[in-house]
């Protein structure tokens, strides 16, 4: 799935698709806090697919994009 720059927000389904992880890993993120999100109203949540990969490369030293270790990181 692709998210485009005119929809800069993505659902729980889009980001796991995009990131390349499951939605009990996103929801697992989600339940330590460790990943930046936007809540609408009281169940609806939608992520900025920039922060979350910036996030995700300084949380776990990794290229979210591709799922590829950093350079320079023990595998």
């Amino acid at each position: 799935m692709t998210i485009t720059t005119q929809s800069p927000l993505a659902t729980r389904k889009q980001l796991a698709a995009h990131v390349g992880l499951s939605l009990r890993t996103i929801d697992d993120l989600l339940s330590k806090a460790l990943l930046p999100h936007f809540r609408i109203g009281t169940k609806s949540i939608r992520f900025d697919v920039a922060e979350v990969e910036a996030a995700l490369r300084e949380r776990f030293h990794v290229n979210a994009k591709a799922g590829k270790p950093a350079k320079g990181s023990a595998s």
